[in-house]
């Protein structure tokens, strides 16, 4: 039967310190403390493993067991677990350091961004000869901060005429799917040369 916790001293941390960290304080599980919490309405603390920045720990994922990184960052192993497999990294095999299948996502940063994840994905293949997925790159775009990849596709006569029609931007892009910024200039573009063609 697990011991009864005498949560007085204990209540003020809730929400200050994330609740693996005050768990390993009071000695009981993280759930005691997470039902402890909820029970009580008190929000997680804002460094919760939500909040991590996991590419500060990139180079420790898969390469220490995800039970002992937790402990470093202060967070629970499936945080930890989640975040290496969002990111593409598999966990410690047999003790060791990653298993040599692992792709090194940093020889390839400098490419997200500048073509569509699909091709991306392709290229990794083609480089290391090791298989990855559109979704693994895209998760990885995502937590470097790096946008998508939009090509750039011709105007037809149609979209210029709906666009110089069109009530709104806004309400254009999302039925023709241009981007916002870009339907704006395009508008700019085509009034330009009106006027120009009306004097």
């Amino acid at each position: 039967m697990p011991k009864r916790i005498d949560w007085g001293p204990w209540d003020a941390q809730l929400g200050v310190l994330n609740d693996y960290a005050l768990a390993k304080l009071i000695g009981c599980t993280s759930y005691a403390v997470w039902n402890r919490r909820k029970k009580l309405g008190v929000d997680p603390c804002p460094t919760a493993h939500d909040k991590v920045d996991w590419l500060i720990w990139e180079d420790q994922l898969g390469t220490i067991p995800d039970a002992k990184l937790a402990e470093m960052v202060g967070v629970c192993r499936l945080a930890v677990c989640q975040a290496r497999k969002r990111m593409g990294i598999p966990g410690v095999v047999r003790g060791n350091i990653r298993a040599k299948h692992e792709i090194r996502w940093a020889d390839f940063e400098h490419l997200m961004g500048t073509m569509l994840d699909e091709d991306l994905a392709k290229v990794v293949m083609e480089q290391t000869g090791k298989r990855t997925t559109r979704g693994r790159i895209t998760e990885c775009r995502r937590l470097r901060g790096i946008k998508a990849f939009l090509p750039r596709r011709r105007w037809t006569r149609e979209e210029e005429l709906a666009l110089l029609v069109a009530e709104t931007i806004r309400g254009f892009c999302e039925e023709y799917g241009r981007t916002y910024d870009g339907a704006r200039d395009k508008r700019r573009r085509l009034q330009k040369a009106a006027a120009s063609t009306a004097e």
